[in-house]
């Protein structure tokens, strides 16, 4: 019985794109900014317009407003770039294309299709849930914003009415000292003129006795002088 060695099994290595990215097309790095990528396309629509092949110059300009358009989308453009790290990025051949790469062209398009709506769905999905979560961020900041508001608005409010309160009070004792002192006027005002007024009483009464006894002394003085030249005793 023979034993046969299986095959060892194939390793797979990444396919480098063929032709040029939409980045080499432009002529400007993966980093390149809107700005770049604005410069860019009207410098290349200027070397355009020295292609004396019509055809050829047509299928240039639409390479070129394909890839402008593409990297200027900003979702489009990170899809392109994460196929363009794996190296399955969709590429550009420059010139007349070969019949084999005009038919192996749909084949090779499929696998980044797939990885770029699969990225594409990562990103919406983080999109949406970064969304998400900011706007549940935002909303809880803005409860607790609009209760730390209502909670100084009620103890302003608890302070106005202490102080509206204090003041009350405040007037209300200013009163009641005000009633006492003229009560207290009021009753040293009585007191003085009780005491006046017996004062003018006794000293009436003194000078009704003083008299009353000066007339009594002056009543048996004259009795008596009137006795005496009457011969009588009284």
């Amino acid at each position: 019985m023979k034993w046969s060695r299986s095959e060892p099994a194939k390793r797979k290595t990444m396919t480098r794109p063929v032709g040029k990215t939409y980045y080499g097309l432009l002529g400007v790095s993966p980093s390149a900014s809107q700005m770049e990528l604005d410069a860019a396309y009207s410098s290349m629509q200027a070397i355009l317009s020295e292609i004396i092949d019509i055809k050829a110059r047509e299928a240039r300009q639409r390479q070129l407003e394909e890839a402008y358009q593409l990297l200027s989308n900003t979702t489009r453009r990170a899809i392109y770039d994460a196929s363009l790290q794996a190296g399955q990025a969709q590429t550009v051949v420059v010139g007349q294309a070969s019949a084999k790469a005009a038919r192996q062209s749909p084949r090779r398009n499929k696998q980044p299709a797939m990885i770029g709506l699969a990225v594409a769905g990562v990103l919406l999905i983080g999109g949406y849930a970064g969304w998400h979560w900011q706007a549940a961020r935002v909303a809880e900041k803005a409860k607790l914003e609009l209760a730390r508001q209502q909670a100084a608005e009620a103890v302003e409010q608890a302070r106005i009415e202490q102080e509206q309160a204090d003041a009350i009070d405040a007037e209300e004792q200013a009163r009641a000292r005000e009633l006492e002192e003229i009560a207290v006027i009021r009753e040293q005002g009585e007191a003085r003129i009780q005491s006046e007024m017996d004062e003018q009483r006794r000293a009436r009464e003194q000078e009704e006795a003083a008299w009353a006894k000066q007339y009594t002394k002056e009543y048996e003085a004259a009795m008596k002088a009137e006795a005496s030249r009457a011969g009588t005793k009284p």
